[in-house]
């Protein structure tokens, strides 16, 4: 007991109710029961104006992003349609060429192969096959076959270098990678190279393809020609289950495989190797080589794999080596790595492996690049020309005006649509969106009571009871209120940011789309221009010949 003091604040004067998923904490000094139940009201009643603000500014925000979003939505529909009309027209003239060339005897005629297949995507390329069959009604990959056969003094034929790299471009992956197994049955560093380096969905389909070709299957094939251990590794990776995540082991998981590889490789135990090596993704087997360099003084697996030798030694080394790094350390050996390597990737593909070269490359001192390489490895023009295309960076002069495969422009908008989402729930601002909400509440006439109730005066303790009951009823009423408008705000808070995304999206593509359709355009000025201009150098020479005009081709359009 003192005296002279401030009165210490008991616990009870702290009125805690559980409302929602936050405790509502109200600032209670004492006093009668009623008081108490008023201060809850005025606390839940704030609490439910912020909440009402809120919902309506979000609500705002979403209104007005569905109204932006049906305009750019419009534009969107417009801009495809433009850009499928231009690209249409577009595939039509390469096909239209291609014809030209693949019927035509000239060299420069020949050219346009060079410039059609080595400056397209493999998706282009495809609708290009399309619109020559449709409008020719032959396939145009037995066309391209035919004529590089009977090229002679152009191309030097199929089996030239360039030949090949045509032959391997034009050719749908199942049947290229099929091919190469079936030519390359007794070279095992190029059967490693196909068995390695594809995906699962790619390596089954060469391997169906395969069987479709030879009526038996590549694994029938090739168990009569490897060795046990070898023949064991090929069917462990034919059966396509490689794991193809980003993911690699955590230290833990890492330690204990790497002891049991330790032991397998020690023992020269090729089943147990096999089974922990052979269908790791690359990512985990990274995980694996770290842990095993720090335990054997920087010796990687690879190196110790050499326990093993012969096939079994390669196919094991070229399944533990991430693919572009394995294309890198090949590349430069010959030109007929140069061919098979650069005609069986995408233009995207090579793309990365031109970064990854010259990285690697430069890693070890030397400081070349994958174009000096080409440059020194291959003197004839016109396969330069072929190899440049593919590696090129400056896609100016392509007229498509865009180097990435089918579906990778939109995993690059999905990347971008989910860095939106995630900024928009870190950036979200609930007080701005109160802020906004106040405004709208104002403009729309919304009325929030916010009201003291008046103190009931009972005269009785029946009275007092009853105006109590009525207190808590309106307690009651005003939590349930507060609970249904804060899930609200919860809900349409998700929606929210799931709309900011749905708009950078649309706003993505539309821009994505009319920027192809304007280079697509121009690359079809140029064209019309070039037919122009050839129309009017054959009316200057008929008028010449003829000593008048023999009818104005130039005034044709295409």
């Amino acid at each position: 007991m003192g005296c002279g003091g401030s009165k210490a604040k008991k616990k009870s004067d702290i009125a805690e109710m559980e409302v929602g998923e936050e405790p509502l904490v109200i600032d209670y000094k004492g006093g009668s029961e009623v008081k108490k139940r008023i201060h809850i009201i005025m606390a839940l009643k704030t609490r439910l104006q912020k909440a009402t603000f809120e919902k309506l500014g979000i609500e705002d925000y979403i209104e007005e992003s569905r109204n932006r979003l049906t305009s750019l939505s419009e534009q969107l529909h417009k801009s495809k349609l433009e850009y499928k009309r231009l690209l249409d027209f577009t595939m039509e003239q390469d096909a239209d060429n291609l014809y030209n060339a693949l019927t035509s005897n000239t060299r420069d005629d020949k050219r346009v192969l060079i410039d059609v297949l080595t400056a397209r995507t493999k998706w282009q390329l495809a609708l290009i096959t399309e619109a020559y069959e449709r409008k020719y009604s032959v396939p145009l990959l037995k066309m391209i076959k035919e004529n590089l056969r009977t090229s002679i003094g152009i191309f030097t034929g199929s089996n030239s270098e360039l030949g090949r790299l045509l032959l391997l471009v034009a050719t749908e992956q199942p049947e290229r990678d099929a091919q190469l197994l079936l030519q390359n049955i007794n070279d095992f560093d190029k059967i490693a190279e196909v068995l390695t380096t594809r995906s699962n969905r790619e390596l089954k389909a060469a391997l169906d393809y395969y069987l479709h070709l030879n009526g038996k299957s590549f694994l029938d094939v090739i168990q009569g020609k490897a060795y046990q251990n070898c023949a064991k590794l090929v069917k462990t990776i034919c059966e396509c289950k490689r794991d193809e995540g980003k993911e690699g082991f955590d230290q833990m998981a890492a330690k204990d495989i790497v002891t049991q590889l330790t032991d397998a490789m020690r023992h020269k135990k090729a089943d147990d190797v096999i089974r922990i090596l052979a269908n790791l993704s690359f990512a985990q087997f990274d995980s694996l080589n770290t842990c095993y360099m720090n335990q054997n003084k920087k010796k990687t697996i690879i190196e110790a794999l050499n326990v093993f030798s012969g096939d079994f030694y390669t196919l094991l080394a070229a399944r533990c080596t991430e693919r572009f790094h394995y294309f890198c350390a090949r590349i430069a050996e010959d030109k007929d790595n140069i061919t098979r390597i650069l005609g069986c990737l995408t233009r995207a593909d090579c793309k990365i492996l031109r970064d990854r070269f010259d990285l690697y490359k430069a890693r070890y001192g030397n400081g070349f690049t994958l174009e000096s390489v080409l440059r020194t490895e291959i003197k004839k023009e016109s396969y330069l020309t072929a190899c440049l295309n593919l590696v090129s960076t400056d896609t100016s002069s392509f007229p498509l005006g865009v180097d990435r495969e089918l579906r990778e422009d939109e995993m690059l908008v999905e990347n971008v649509v989910k860095k939106v989402e995630q900024t928009a729930r870190t950036a979200y601002d609930p007080e701005a969106m109160r802020a906004r909400g106040e405004k709208v509440a104002e403009a729309k006439g919304v009325e929030i009571d916010m009201k003291k109730p008046n103190p009931p005066n009972a005269k009785g303790r029946a009275e007092a009871t009853a105006q109590l009951a009525e207190l808590d009823d309106l307690i009651q009423d005003l939590k349930t209120e507060m609970r249904v408008t804060e899930e609200a705000v919860t809900h349409i808070t998700e929606l929210s940011f799931a709309m900011a995304a749905h708009l950078r999206q649309a706003e993505e593509w539309t821009a994505m789309y009319e920027t192809y359709a304007n280079q697509l355009n121009g690359h079809n000025e140029r064209i019309l221009e070039a037919a122009a201009a050839a129309a009017n150098n054959m009316d200057n020479s008929r008028s010449s010949l003829f000593g008048a005009p023999f009818g104005k081709l130039s005034s044709l359009r295409m």
